[in-house]
């Protein structure tokens, strides 16, 4: 099993995406201007391919749509210690593979000089500085509608100056790293960077970058780092589901390993519960976060995260195996879950596993319309379900034996 950590990195810079009404590509958009910029500037290609993946990674921390849109609109006074980069850092830190880009994530706001201070190597206040620039100089292209010219193919009417002059205008100039304000200007005095706006011309090029090289060699423990820092973005989005993914996906792993599933196949199923929620990404928060009964298109919404769960799984993994377990977790023996109302010819014994263990946890968990069930409840509730022909009798079977170490590992 395989990531793409190209396509990786490209899902994670639209983590804002899913907090807009209309798609911003910010977290692209700064990606490709740091490296543009940095190319510029004249520096190796591997830093640049560094300060490229530090301008998609950015933004990993936010986790509002409130939080976002200030943050496009220049609306706050944002400082090293802004909570979304704090966020962002913390997320980074506890990944290893991506460990090397938690501090100029953490600094991408604040003063270089600040960022040597503090400890930061002088290539990492290089990369905070440059995130720092272009974040800001995308914002300055928002307020000054270059986005929207062109957006509407009119490059003609492009004027430079003002982006320039707002830029300048709100921005502390020497808290940026040594000639970088000078390299931005030469970047944007050029026609071809402005032309490059098109989201997929920028996701082409970044799909083409030979990025393996600044990553360590794809183990089983890599795959797993990169699936919980996942997880993580998305049990970060709500505080009724905190930690959800990752209890799910140690549940799996149990009740697999109490049923004969070899090791290979508990890894598998292990992966799997870190990213069967990857699709919330997309669910309205206020949605996702409603106290009270869902109507039915507040219903539906919710149900649209698994078939986007299966689309970004695809997008990033070549284990199809895998995207179906993550996918199936709503699906029912009897054909009434969703999305594609399987039957249980369809479900094979990992996905079984997996809808257990996705509504046991759920039941076990504080979410905004009930309060967590003590352990005799919810044992009730899943044996009545697979009573029902819903959930699978033998996975249930297992799950009873276990239920009290089931307990401890949900909650």
């Amino acid at each position: 099993m395989k990531i793409d950590i190209n396509r990786a990195l490209i899902a994670v810079s639209k983590t804002e995406e899913n907090f807009t009404s209309t798609p911003s590509f910010h977290g692209i958009n700064v990606g490709f201007m740091c490296y543009r910029l940095a190319l510029t500037m004249g520096k190796p290609e591997p830093l640049c391919q560094k300060a490229l993946i530090c301008g998609l990674l950015h933004d990993c921390g936010v986790s509002s749509q409130d939080e976002i849109r200030r943050l496009l609109n220049d609306e706050v006074d944002v400082g090293v210690d802004s909570q979304h980069s704090i966020r962002g850092y913390r997320m980074l830190q506890e990944c290893a593979p991506l460990r090397q880009f938690a501090r100029p994530v953490q600094y991408h706001h604040g003063d270089w000089r600040r960022a040597r201070d503090g400890g930061l190597t002088e290539e990492e206040c290089f990369l905070s500085s440059i995130v720092n620039l272009c974040d800001r100089l995308d914002v300055a292209c928002r307020k000054t509608r270059i986005f929207d010219l062109l957006q509407h193919g009119q490059e003609s009417e492009i004027v430079i100056e003002p982006v320039y002059d707002y830029l300048i205008a709100n921005s502390d100039c020497a808290a940026f790293y040594p000639g970088i304000l000078a390299a931005l200007h030469e970047m944007i005095e050029v026609d071809d960077f402005w032309f490059y706006f098109r989201a997929h011309y920028i996701e082409t090029l970044i799909l083409k970058q030979d990025l393996n090289a600044l990553f360590p060699a794809q183990t089983r423990q890599y795959f797993i780092d990169i699936a919980q820092f996942f997880s993580r973005i998305v049990d970060n989005k709500s505080t009724y589901t905190y930690q959800h993914s990752r209890k799910v996906a140690e549940l799996a792993f149990f009740i697999a390993s109490k049923m004969g599933v070899d090791e290979a196949g508990r890894y598998q199923i292990f992966v799997a519960g870190l990213l069967h929620d990857v699709g919330k990404l997309f669910t309205d928060e206020e949605v996702l976060n409603k106290k009270g009964r869902l109507d039915n298109a507040e219903y539906k919404t919710i149900r649209r995260h698994v078939t986007d769960t299966r689309a970004i799984l695809r997008y990033i993994l070549d284990s199809e195996k895998v995207v179906t377990w993550a996918a199936d977790h709503h699906e029912r023996l009897d054909g009434s879950g969703y999305p594609l109302r399987k039957r249980a010819g369809q479900l094979a014994l990992e996905s079984r596993i997996m809808a257990v263990a996705d509504v046991f946890q759920a039941l076990c968990q504080h979410r905004p319309y009930r309060s967590s069930l003590p352990l005799e409840q919810a044992i009730a509730i899943v044996n009545d379900e697979a009573s029902g022909g819903k959930l699978c009798p033998e996975v249930v079977a297992v799950f009873n034996q276990h239920a009290r170490e089931c307990y401890r590992i949900a909650t």
